[in-house]
């Protein structure tokens, strides 16, 4: 149940008021936030050094006590091989969005997927996304996640 309130908050929060998804930074990096409960509000916390594929900690450890996902604009929808990290060590939901389309990394019952909240992957893309998701479900077993 905490998954499906997290999508729905994260999805208000990367939706402007006209309902379409805020365009991304298109430097060709990611632009990402934390997700974080106040009370009854949700709060965009920006995390400008966030970098899974950095060995180093991904985010302070008292910033998760309320946290309840990363939220990464990007200019495209496919998820980064080390994206797991945000799911193992941070055991929240990473959500991506990519012009209109936002897509949420999850783990359910030790498999990853990757669902959309918002558009869908195009057919040059789908078999990319698979391929990924089979390497990054390859990764976590192999870390003994399973």
């Amino acid at each position: 149940m905490k998954l499906a309130a997290t999508c729905v908050v994260m999805l208000l929060l990367v939706a402007p008021a006209g309902g379409s998804v805020a365009q991304p930074v298109s430097s060709g990096l990611s632009t990402c936030s934390l997700i974080v409960r106040q009370g009854d509000r949700y709060l965009d916390d920006p995390l400008p050094d966030f970098d899974p594929s950095k060995p180093q900690p991904l985010v302070d450890p008292g910033l998760m006590r309320s946290a309840t996902g990363v939220l990464c604009r990007r200019d495209s929808i496919i998820p980064e091989r080390a994206d797991l990290r945000v799911l193992t060590e941070l055991h929240v939901p990473l959500a991506i969005a990519e012009g209109q389309r936002l897509a949420w990394l999850i783990m359910v019952k030790g498999q990853l997927a990757l669902n959309f909240g918002s558009g869908q992957a195009n057919a040059k893309e789908q078999p990319t996304i698979q391929s990924r998701l089979d390497q990054m479900q390859a990764d976590y077993n192999r870390i003994g996640m399973k």
